[in-house]
């Protein structure tokens, strides 16, 4: 089966289109006001508007965020999926309903019953470079479809794939030159995925 690829950290709809139009799966919107890709709601529906109906589906990204905010953006939005980053627990997802959850671990495991469609994993220390170790997470049994993240880009994205076989790769500064989202790394960082 083909993996997915999200791209995360989308700003402008000029990147919305681009991913689109390059054969990403996802689009990925950080609500995380301390994230360098922090996007306010308005900013973000008005990306969402302009993109064409069909294939691309929008992801939130919340950490630790109140659930009546996580609930409003998700409705305003129309989000396919919320991504929760930090340490959301069963009874936070509870105050969810109805929404398509991908939740973020790292070093932990997660429990089996978590309320979650999928599991995503990152890195434990954010913001080095370093990426997950492909060999051990190969052998975890995980239990849910997986989105693996977490230093991946253009030039480890093959190796990644090939050993984890995730349902899904995540990539966000992966694809970026100089803080912005780069046309040339997005389209060759897909076509190492696709490659396989």
């Amino acid at each position: 089966m083909k993996t997915k690829i999200k791209i995360c950290g989308i700003k402008t709809l000029e990147e919305a289109l681009f991913c689109g139009q390059a054969a990403a799966d996802y689009l990925g919107f950080n609500f995380v006001p301390a994230s360098s890709r922090h996007i306010d709601m308005d900013t973000a529906k008005s990306i969402i508007a302009g993109l064409p109906s069909g294939r691309l589906e929008t992801v939130g990204v919340f950490r630790d965020e109140r659930p009546e905010k996580v609930l409003q953006i998700a409705e305003v939005l129309h989000l396919d999926f919320v991504q929760l980053h930090g340490n959301e627990n069963e009874d936070y997802v509870r105050l969810l309903p109805n929404l398509r959850i991908i939740k973020v671990i790292n070093g932990d495991s997660l429990p089996e019953k978590f309320p979650a469609e999928f599991v995503m994993i990152d890195r434990e220390i954010q913001g080095q470079g370093m990426t997950v170790d492909f060999q051990k997470l190969s052998s975890r049994q995980i239990g849910k479809p997986l989105f693996l993240a977490g230093g991946l880009k253009p030039e480890n994205v093959r190796q990644a794939v090939s050993i984890v076989r995730p349902y899904a790769v995540d990539v966000a500064s992966g694809v970026e030159t100089n803080g912005k989202k780069d046309p040339q790394k997005i389209r060759k960082f897909i076509t190492q995925v696709n490659s396989l």
